[in-house]
């Protein structure tokens, strides 16, 4: 499975279709800042799971979000994170990511 980080931040990546790929985001929940699909994300971009992993049992220690997507329509499509309080509005950060998903040959 193709798997993408921050560093794949504003570039395109070629999935298959109906093929899963990963995006992991490094994340402190304790902060109260969690990462949020943000409005405008394609529909056809579809999110099969979300969860947090980390790599220790401490209380408040940082670790990662990892989403599991699999690409619905053949197209470019756009995928957008937003790192914010859910009860904020702007966020501190953004993470987008344009997904071209090619037709069966």
């Amino acid at each position: 499975m193709l798997t993408v980080g921050h560093a794949a931040d504003g570039t395109e990546i070629t999935a298959p279709l109906e093929q899963e790929f990963e995006i992991q985001l490094p994340e402190n929940p304790t902060t109260g800042y969690r990462w949020h699909l943000a409005d405008g994300s394609s529909e056809t971009l579809q999110v099969v799971d979300e969860h947090f992993d980390t790599a220790t049992a401490a209380v408040g220690a940082a670790g990662q979000r990892r989403w599991t997507v699999r690409a619905t329509a053949p197209g470019s499509h756009p995928f957008r994170l937003e790192e914010r309080r859910s009860w904020e509005q702007k966020p501190i950060r953004t993470f987008s990511l344009t997904v071209k998903v090619a037709s069966p040959p």
